[in-house]
């Protein structure tokens, strides 16, 4: 099942690009060029089992892309974003 371990990498590239692909501009595009990174590398170092327990910073990072939409002011692109990854 290595396709579930790279999905939140592929989440983490997406919000790394999502910025540019759609257009849209601060805090949220500062926002996913920060958290993206963070999600990408935390998902592909915790694909090793002695880093598994890592991948439960991604859910703590999840739940930010959840409420920042509203704490941030996203637009209505960024927000859809954020919530869906």
């Amino acid at each position: 099942m290595m396709w579930m371990h790279l999905l939140p990498a592929l989440v983490g590239l997406w919000l790394m690009a999502s910025p540019a692909v759609l257009d849209y501009a601060d805090p949220a595009r500062a926002n996913d060029r920060i958290i993206g990174p963070i999600v990408a590398s935390l998902a592909i170092i915790a694909i090793w089992e002695i880093a598994r327990p890592l991948r439960w910073l991604n859910v703590i990072l999840g739940a930010w892309l959840l409420i920042a939409p509203w704490l941030l002011g996203h637009t209505s692109d960024a927000q859809w974003n954020s919530l869906v990854a």
